[in-house]
């Protein structure tokens, strides 16, 4: 089964303009729309939150924050 993510085409345009603006700040990861993600992340779930570039990095913080290291899950 093929799995794919559409957009919407009044979206493109500005689909285009974001991913300009995230290559010419060279901050992929933790440049401006990181920090709005999180922003509005945190405001619709009345939590703190914070992004991840990667969901290995966001596994690992999670085993330790559970303090779970040595053991299996």
């Amino acid at each position: 089964m093929k799995f794919t993510i559409g957009f919407e085409k009044e979206d493109t345009e500005k689909l285009y303009k974001y991913w300009g603006k995230i290559i010419d700040s060279q901050q992929w990861s933790e440049g401006k729309f990181t920090k709005l993600f999180e922003e509005k992340w945190s405001d619709y779930n009345q939590r703190q939150s914070v992004a991840f570039s990667s969901w290995g990095g966001a596994a690992l913080a999670a085993l330790e924050f559970f303090k779970v290291s040595g053991r299996t899950v």
